[in-house]
């Protein structure tokens, strides 16, 4: 790809609509939920790319993937009366691993004043503690980088204002998996 580099969550949205042909909004609402440590329920008609899309976003993270196919009649009765039980995805070891770089740059100093809705020292004191093995704050990061990216898209001025950094700012890659993710260097 020639150009500006694209951000983090650009690069995974790239990815995913190679495979995935179908709506942008859908993307969008998929790569959202993740973020937002959501769940996922795909539902439409047959022959829209719903399993395309799940196995996209899979690979895109190198997860594995796997379908359950049911209808309601075919399971027992204690298993569609059972609660739901949640899927934590393991991002205390993304964050120090395949999604180091994303983490690092999205949570800079300098991009977090920009977007001025966290707080800069406390915010990289929590990215510093995870990274450096000092705590645990995956689930604290994972709130983090998804309020930030929130707030560089929606929040005046800080969309653009981190578009223009970007595209002055050197291009760094990062292997995820058998992807590689392109992200601008976040300068402290």
């Amino acid at each position: 790809m020639t150009g500006t580099p694209a951000s983090g969550l650009d690069r995974l949205r790239q990815n995913i609509q190679l495979a995935y042909r179908g709506s942008a909004r859908a993307v969008d609402l998929v790569l959202t939920a993740l973020f937002s440590r959501g769940h996922i329920l795909i539902e439409d008609v047959p022959g829209v790319g719903k399993t395309t899309l799940a196995r996209a976003l899979g690979r895109s993270l190198s997860l594995e993937f796997r379908r359950i196919q049911f209808t309601s009649d075919t399971l027992p009765a204690d298993v569609l009366g059972r609660r739901k039980q949640g899927f934590s995805p393991p991002f205390s070891a993304w964050a120090r691993g395949p999604m180091r770089s994303l983490v690092d740059d999205t949570l800079s100093y300098r991009r977090v004043v920009r977007a001025g809705v966290l707080d800069p020292g406390a915010t990289r004191e929590v990215v510093n503690a995870h990274l450096e093995n000092r705590a645990d704050r995956g689930r604290t990061l994972w709130t983090l980088l998804s309020l930030q990216m929130w707030a560089e898209r929606w929040v005046a001025g800080a969309s653009s204002e981190s578009q223009a950094a970007a595209s002055r700012a050197p291009a760094t890659t990062a292997q995820v998996g058998s992807h590689t993710a392109a992200t601008t260097a976040g300068a402290e």
